[in-house]
């Protein structure tokens, strides 16, 4: 009977240390969100008391599942995917899933309605820009000469042929 006893605490003891979970899957990302094609470098920050972690990652946009600790994805569409990192320690296993938002690209083009000038004529530029999925925020013009201008639309003299 004494042996019994003893068989049923051990067996008790192994119960209680396993419901106590020992592994926790956790990642981090240098960036949640950019315009595609987006690059994306994952951080495994799991944790385990016990053993060693192995890491099987799922990307959700085509690409393999990875067993690297630290990977890095190229998000070539836009679109919300969802990335899920799974790890095991031999014999527990946890999983944490996160969103990555890739925007579509705007689309660029502008208006000129004079593209030949004399010297000291103003040329007028108006942009004719299609957001994608995120409000535009700058504008960058170059008139050829090294200089320079921002906002939507805009104008310029030039001073020599």
């Amino acid at each position: 009977m004494l042996r019994m006893k003893n068989l049923l605490l051990v067996i008790l003891i192994t119960l209680t240390l396993k419901s106590f979970g020992t592994i926790h899957a956790d990642f981090t990302v240098d960036k949640v969100s950019g315009c595609a094609p987006l690059l994306v470098n994952f951080t495994s920050t799991s944790t385990t008391t016990i053993g060693h972690i192995s890491c099987r990652w799922e990307f959700d946009n085509g690409t393999g599942p990875s067993a690297a600790n630290n990977p890095s994805v190229i998000y070539s569409n836009s679109g919300v995917y969802h990335v899920k990192l799974v790890v095991t320690n031999g014999s527990e296993k946890d999983s944490i899933t996160k969103p990555i938002t890739a925007f579509r690209l705007p689309q660029v083009d502008f208006d000129a309605p004079q593209l030949i000038l004399c010297v000291d004529d103003t040329l007028h530029l108006s942009s004719n820009v299609s957001s994608g999925n995120v409000p535009i925020t700058d504008y960058a013009w170059g008139f050829g000469n090294g200089l320079a201008s921002s906002g939507p639309n805009t104008y310029y003299s030039y001073n020599s042929p």
